[in-house]
C-alpha cells in the first residue's frame, strides 16, 4: 500500500484532532501527517518536506479566504491542495477550484463514508493525471517545433547540396576538356561528402531521440569526462588542448549515459574546432547545483561567438556561425540543446568573440512540473 505525506494547514486544535481522527480510520492509504497552523510555516515545510497533498484552512492567523491558496501557489508548485473550511458554501468551492485547489470539502462532511480519504486518493489521481496531460502538451509543442527545424532541413539544407550536384553533373557534360571535367569530379566529390555527412548528422539526431527513452543513471562526472576525452584522443592530443576541473561540490548527475556522453563530446569538439590561433585550447569545466539542478560550467578560450548577430540561430539545425574558422555541419550545440530541452534541462551562453565561450547546463535534479 501506497504511503503518502499529508500537510494540514489548520489553527484551530479542535479541527486538527477532527482530521487526525478521521485519517486514523481509512483503509486507502497509509500516511504520515504534519501539522502547522500558519501559511508562513506551511512554506517552509513545502520546501523542506514536498508533501503529496496539502489540506488548507481557509481561515488562519497570516491569512483569510482564499489568499492562503494563493500564497502557496506562489511557490510554483505541483502539489494537489484540497480546501478545508467551515462553511458550506458551493460559490467558496467554485472560486477555489477555478484558482487552482484540486477539491473543497465542508469540515462538517469529512467524516462520512470516508469521504476525506476519498478525496485525498481522488485528489492524487487527478494530479497525476493532469502533470501527465502537461507533460504530454509539452512535449506535443517540442516535436511541433522540431517538425519546423526538420521541414526546412529537408526543403532547404539537404537540397542546396542536391541543386549544386545536379548543376555540377550539368556542367560536367558540357565540359570538352579533361582538366575542366577533373576540377568538376573534385567538386561533386566534395559536394557528396558534405551531403553525406548532413544525412549522417541527421541519424544521429534520430537516434539520440531514441535514447531520450532510456532510463537515467547515476553519472560518475569526472569518469565521464575522462571516457569523452578518450574518444577525442587524437583531436585532443594533435590541439594541445589542456583541460581544468573540478567536480568537489557535486560529482554525481542522473542523467542517461550515452546522451550525458553526446552532450560533453559535442562541447568538447566544438570548443577545439572554433579554437583561437593564436593560443592553444584551455577547457574549464566545473559543477554546481542548486535546489532543482546539478549545473556543469564549461569555458573554452576559443574566438567566441558574436551573440548579438548569431544567438537566435546558434542552436538551430546545420547552423554554423563561422563558416571560415572551421569545418562542420552545424549539429553539435542543437543536438546539445535538444537533449537538455527533452530532459526538463537548459543550456545559457555568454560568449565574447576573441576571449571564448561559456556554457551553462541545467541538469534537472527531479522532473517535478509545476501546473
Amino acid at each position: 500500500m501506497r504511503e503518502i505525506t499529508i500537510l494540514l494547514v489548520e489553527d484551530n486544535l479542535a479541527d486538527q484532532e477532527l482530521v487526525r481522527g478521521v485519517l486514523e480510520e481509512t483503509h486507502f492509504f497509509r500516511y504520515e501527517l504534519d501539522v502547522c497552523d500558519r501559511i508562513s510555516e506551511a512554506k517552509k515545510l513545502i520546501i523542506e518536506q514536498k508533501p503529496d497533498v496539502i489540506l488548507l484552512d481557509l481561515s488562519l492567523p497570516d491569512s483569510s479566504g482564499l489568499r492562503g491558496l494563493e500564497k502557496l501557489q506562489e511557490l510554483d508548485i505541483a502539489i494537489p491542495i484540497i480546501i478545508l473550511t467551515g462553511l458550506s458554501d458551493p460559490e467558496v468551492g467554485l472560486e477555489s477550484i477555478n484558482k487552482g485547489a484540486e477539491d473543497y470539502l465542508a469540515k462538517e462532511e469529512i467524516n462520512t463514508d470516508h469521504l476525506l480519504a476519498k478525496t485525498i486518493s481522488f485528489a492524487l489521481e487527478r494530479n497525476k493525471l493532469k502533470r501527465e496531460l502537461f507533460q504530454a502538451m509539452n512535449n506535443l509543442q517540442k516535436y511541433n517545433e522540431k517538425l519546423k527545424d526538420y521541414s526546412y532541413v529537408i526543403t532547404h539544407d539537404l537540397k542546396s547540396p542536391l541543386t549544386n550536384l545536379r548543376s555540377l553533373i550539368g556542367l560536367y557534360h558540357q565540359a570538352d576538356d579533361s582538366s575542366l571535367q577533373e576540377r568538376i569530379i573534385e567538386r561533386i566529390s566534395t559536394s557528396v561528402d558534405r551531403l553525406d555527412n548532413m544525412i549522417r548528422s541527421f541519424s544521429n539526431v534520430f537516434l539520440a531521440e531514441r535514447d531520450l527513452q532510456k532510463e537515467p543513471e547515476q553519472i560518475d562526472i569526472a569518469q565521464a569526462v575522462t571516457d569523452a576525452q578518450e574518444q577525442l584522443t587524437e583531436l585532443i592530443r594533435t590541439t594541445n588542448t589542456r583541460f581544468t576541473t573540478d567536480f568537489s561540490e557535486v560529482s554525481t548527475v542522473s542523467f542517461v549515459p550515452v546522451l550525458f556522453q553526446s552532450i560533453l563530446q559535442n562541447l568538447i569538439t566544438n570548443s577545439i574546432k572554433y579554437r583561437d590561433a593564436e593560443r592553444p585550447p584551455r577547457i574549464e569545466i566545473f559543477t554546481e547545483e542548486n535546489e532543482n539542478y546539478v549545473i556543469m560550467h564549461f569555458k573554452d578560450n576559443g574566438i567566441g561567438i558574436d551573440l548579438e548577430k548569431h544567438k537566435p540561430r546558434l542552436f538551430r539545425l546545420f547552423n554554423r556561425f563561422s563558416t571560415s574558422k572551421a569545418e562542420g555541419t552545424g549539429v553539435g550545440l542543437y543536438m546539445v540543446k535538444s537533449i537538455l530541452d527533452a530532459s526538463d534541462g537548459r543550456i545559457d551562453i555568454d560568449s565574447t568573440p576573441g576571449e571564448g565561450t561559456y556554457f551553462k547546463l541545467f541538469f534537472r535534479k527531479e522532473k517535478e512540473l509545476a501546473l
